[in-house]
């Protein structure tokens, strides 16, 4: 049948269904509709009873379905990776320095390092690891061993050292020559476990070149700190719009 004035209350909610032959006004639910969404934000569902208001939930929060027979709820996000910081360099500066940025939180951490250029020429990006303020520093024994796009590799070696070098006589410069790669950082807060580090870097030496970088210090230390420098010279650019970026992760287990 046709709808009429008054048929349906303003701004309400209506279902029509289709029988086969005609559409059919089905109107009971205008009223509950009404009185259970009553926020903005609010979400209609179906309970064990009838129809229900679920409450806008937390920013940023999902809808988790619970299967068949249970209601949906607002649901945080779960991740492994927990950012534990981001910082940025737009100059130069002789080291960079990231402190009290490991704890006995997580025992293993992802750092995220891109594009950070050296000013001179043919020199090593360097790993120093310590405790919370670099006061104390520690020895490492490390092998990094770079590949260029010919395939011509080099090794560099160390049983110990005061930095690790995670590049290898790189060319300076804020194009293509930038540094970008990652560092696993393990049990780098553990006083009965040796801290260990894998590096994966990209940079420019006589043509593309990427390196890995197997480091471990000689004797079980809490280390809360690190910081990256060059062999020689300072690391960073001055030049408009040239931004180096670190971002630490720490990773759950479970």
């Amino acid at each position: 049948s046709n709808l009429a004035a008054g048929d349906l209350d303003a701004d309400a909610f209506a279902q029509l269904t289709f029988d086969g032959t005609d559409w059919i006004l089905q109107n009971p639910l205008t009223s509950d509709y009404a009185s259970s969404l009553t926020t903005r934000g609010d979400i209609l569902f179906r309970d064990a009873s009838g129809e229900a208001r679920l409450a806008a939930g937390t920013s940023g929060y999902f809808l988790k379905t619970q299967g068949s027979g249970a209601d949906p709820v607002w649901s945080a996000v779960s991740s492994s990776f927990t950012k534990i910081s981001t910082a940025t360099l737009n100059t130069t500066a002789s080291a960079w320095s990231f402190l009290d940025c490991f704890s006995s939180d997580y025992d293993t951490y992802l750092v995220v390092m891109n594009a950070i250029p050296t000013v001179s020429d043919s020199v090593n990006m360097e790993l120093i690891l310590g405790d919370d303020d670099l006061s104390a520093t520690r020895t490492l024994s490390y092998r990094l061993v770079s590949e260029d796009h010919a395939g011509t590799t080099s090794t560099q070696i160390s049983t110990s050292a005061s930095e690790a070098k995670i590049s290898y006589a790189q060319v300076s410069g804020v194009a293509h020559q930038s540094m970008s790669g990652w560092m696993w950082v393990f049990n780098p807060t553990s006083s009965v476990i040796s801290t260990r580090v894998i590096a994966n870097t990209s940079y420019y030496r006589a043509s593309y070149e990427s390196a890995i970088t197997y480091a471990v210090t000689t004797s079980a230390s809490s280390d809360e700190s690190f910081k990256l420098e060059a062999s020689s010279g300072n690391i960073g650019s001055a030049t408009s719009g040239a931004v180096s970026r670190v971002t630490i992760f720490g990773v759950s287990h479970s």
